[in-house]
């Protein structure tokens, strides 16, 4: 896996105007397996000082693609209101939300993971996750 993390706006614009059909495709290609997933983690209390999720395989493919794909971006996401306007919401509507918008979402729920552990399964449980990728399949012409 190769990380790649974009760090201006007009970077992460010109990044995603790069990505092939191919490579969206391999995003959209979730879609259905989240659909059909029936858990998406498991929490690991056998160490009772410091429990652990084991996510399921939808979620480590998930992980590895947006990685891939460059979908991962720098920005301040902790203090990032909007986004955390949105993850409180039930029913946040993410198709009001842009292109990179969608895509910090998405850094701020797998960035987060690394200090509130299990919040990435918790998207995934939420139906987050299902939200943003569609939405991000309606705002790319290659669906």
């Amino acid at each position: 896996m190769v990380i790649r993390m974009l760090t201006e706006e007009v970077q992460l614009k010109n990044h995603l105007r790069g990505i092939v059909p191919s490579d969206w495709q391999r995003l959209f290609d979730l879609i259905p397996k989240v659909e059909n997933a029936t858990q998406f983690g498991k929490w690991d209390t056998a160490n009772v000082t410091a429990p652990y999720v084991m996510p399921s395989e939808e979620v480590n493919l998930f992980f590895d693609t947006v990685y891939d794909l460059g979908l991962i971006v720098v920005f301040d996401w902790g203090s990032w209101e909007e986004g955390f306007k949105a993850w409180k919401q039930k029913a946040y509507n993410f198709h009001q939300m842009t292109l990179p918008q969608l895509c910090k979402m998405l850094t701020l729920l797998v960035r987060g993971d690394r200090f509130h552990e299990g919040l990435l399964v918790e998207a995934f449980e939420r139906g987050l996750i299902l939200n943003i990728l569609k939405a991000i399949r309606a705002k790319t012409p290659f669906h």
